[in-house]
């Protein structure tokens, strides 16, 4: 069971993930060649569900490191804290992170991400012997409006400041290929130790050979994996509404400003898309961040 006091752990904390196909000595065993992947995913998804409680959110995929295949489990942090395993119980089943070990989570801990769960902290619970009287809370809403009056800003984000760049100075094209690239200071680079650089790799090379995704390099999470694999699935539906499309992939390379109040952000995709003969003169952009299940609704930016 130690593996899935580690599951719960990560649901407890920041979320984390789990490599299974690893030795004790930390090196990669191919599982793939005596075990049937599908079914020991349905296994791994079985045990957490009747394991731990509340219910977890979670993924479950296979990766590819040196040619050996692995499974990785990543769990997302959970909003229903606190996360035990069932037949111990949760005084005795709640397990948290520290460092990189899973330990016990001690009554306090558990309270703690009791209230977590129900969305309430220590500095919001009544505190019944305390006596409040009317004067207390007259001076505190003086207090307040004084402190209001002075916190009004005109532009309340206040960053580095702007200056208009063109595209065309951030990217260099590539004639021959047809396809555009980040300036020498601002080149993609592919880290080999990664677990992720072989499904990179293989995206760029058939992202190469598309007329809509603009780079020639591509480095991404399995969220931006799979919004590129949403895109070439509706590659037709696009066509048919657009004249045309493409995909610009941001790398921290450049920032879009909201001028009403001065606010910054740097979109991880930008999709350009220009309307068909009956609207030849409109153009789109939209800014694209994609988030794992658990950030749903959490940014209203995104």
């Amino acid at each position: 069971l130690k593996w899935i006091k580690t599951i719960a752990a990560f649901a407890n904390g920041a979320g984390g993930r789990l490599g299974i196909g690893v030795s004790n000595q930390r090196e990669i065993i191919d599982i793939s060649k005596e075990t049937d992947i599908f079914e020991l995913k349905d296994k791994i998804s079985d045990t957490i569900s009747q394991l731990c409680t509340p219910q977890l959110m979670y993924d479950i995929y296979q990766e590819s490191v040196k040619n050996k295949v692995l499974i990785v489990v990543e769990v997302f942090p959970g909003n229903d804290t606190s996360y035990f395993i069932k037949s111990f119980g949760k005084e005795n089943g709640t397990f948290i992170r520290l460092d990189a070990t899973t330990r016990n989570a001690d009554i306090t801990t558990i309270d703690e991400l009791e209230l977590r769960g129900k969305r309430r902290y220590y500095d919001e619970l009544p505190f019944t012997e305390l006596d409040v009287t009317e004067n207390d809370i007259a001076t505190l809403c003086n207090e307040f409006s004084k402190r209001a009056k002075h916190e009004s800003y005109d532009k309340p984000f206040i960053g580095t400041d702007f200056h208009l760049v063109k595209f065309s100075d951030l990217f260099t094209l590539d004639e021959e290929k047809g396809k555009i690239s980040f300036t020498k200071e601002k080149m993609i680079l592919m880290d080999d130790s990664n677990p992720e650089t072989q499904e990179n790799k293989t995206l760029e090379a058939e992202l190469k050979n598309t007329d809509w995704y603009m780079l020639d390099s591509f480095w991404g999470t399995s969220e931006e994996r799979k919004l590129i694999e949403f895109i070439r699935s509706h590659e037709s539906n696009l066509e048919e509404k657009y004249d045309s499309f493409q995909l610009l992939r941001n790398e921290e390379v450049y920032k879009i400003f909201d001028f009403d109040t001065g606010r910054g952000f740097q979109p991880d995709f930008l999709l350009l898309l220009h309307g068909k003969k009956d609207s030849k003169n409109a153009y789109y952009q939209v800014f694209i961040e994609p988030k794992g299940k658990h950030l749903a609704g959490e940014d209203k930016n995104r």
